[in-house]
């Protein structure tokens, strides 16, 4: 269980559902959790999450992997204080298809990552060079399709490639996670569904390849554009197994964003072959529109700000 000792489990076709109460009708919600299968020879799960009747997460295959993957739904808009959350398997034919949940929240709504965890594309090979794809062509797996633009020395690596193998670390969540080898390494996608005055962070979980010192690592906003923002930025990451970041907060001023993580070497100080390991990036809803709309005023004087590209935020 990546969350307390226990997990929910359907075997074969079902659901398990509550009553969700407390919300504020009108505003948009996500429900996120972590899901797996159980493992058994030729078992595909199906798993999927109904609200009030509609499918926020369509069913999906799902098997067995060495980590569970992280889920974030589809935004859904609550028209009462109560809604009917379902956690389903729609998993058909014979065999043991058993979905496991785990580590299940309803959240304000978050703007969603297109693959924060690096899944896809599954990098084809089991071992070696086979298992990892860099973007300036190094490794004989693939980075076709993903939801990532890649640049420099940034790539996508499975559990079993020459990264993770020779250094022993393993991916958190899933079997794949982005990697950032020496500067210039970036992957960049935009960004959709931030609500105006929100105030959001962004969570994930980094590793260094080497023992004693891995590569700096930067999260970027609107880089390049007057409304830049330097959310992260760290000089080195120094432990080998994976810890949990969190970004500085940040109120968002529109409802869209490039989003850039990126490593630079710290700015040409460190020198070597220094790698930087990232996984699990998703938004985190921090607190709701502030100011409320009845202050136009200040809704005008923070999008003058905006568009000079300055910034309002607290820390936490």
């Amino acid at each position: 269980a990546p969350e307390g000792a226990t997990v929910g489990f359907i075997q074969g076709a079902g659901e398990i559902s509550q009553t969700v109460t407390g919300l504020n009708p009108g505003k948009a919600y996500t429900i996120q959790y972590l899901e797996n299968e159980r493992g058994q020879a030729g078992a595909i799960a199906r798993p999927g999450v109904i609200v009030d009747g509609s499918p926020i997460v369509a069913a999906h295959d799902a098997v067995r992997t060495g980590a569970f993957r992280r889920v974030v739904s589809q935004p859904f808009t609550a028209t009462g204080t109560t809604a009917q959350l379902s956690l389903a398997n729609n998993a058909g034919g014979t065999g043991d298809n058993t979905a496991l949940f785990d580590n299940v929240q309803i959240t304000r709504a978050v703007p969603l990552i297109a693959d924060g965890g690096f899944e896809n594309p599954v990098q084809p090979g089991t071992s070696g060079f086979d298992a990892f794809e860099q973007a300036h062509g190094v490794g004989n797996g693939t980075l076709a399709g993903s939801a990532w633009t890649f640049s420099g020395q940034a790539g996508i690596s499975r559990n079993t490639s020459a990264f993770q193998s020779n250094s022993g670390v393993q991916a958190p969540e899933g079997q794949q996670i982005g990697i950032f080898q020496a500067a210039g390494s970036s992957v960049t996608q935009t960004i959709t569904g931030f609500e105006p005055f929100a105030e959001y962070n962004l969570l994930f979980e980094a590793a260094a390849r080497q023992a004693g010192g891995g590569n700096d690592l930067e999260i970027i906003l609107d880089q390049g554009l007057a409304s830049e923002r330097t959310i992260f930025d760290i000089d080195e990451i120094i432990n080998t197994a994976f810890e949990d970041y969190a970004s500085d907060s940040f109120i968002a001023l529109k409802d869209s964003y490039t989003l850039t993580v990126q490593t630079t070497l710290n700015g040409g100080a460190l020198t070597g072959d220094r790698t930087t390991f990232v996984d699990d990036l998703r938004f985190n809803f921090l607190a709701e529109p502030v100011p409320e709309p009845a202050s136009i005023g200040l809704w005008t004087l923070l999008a003058c700000l905006a568009g000079g590209g300055y910034w309002w935020r607290k820390r936490r």
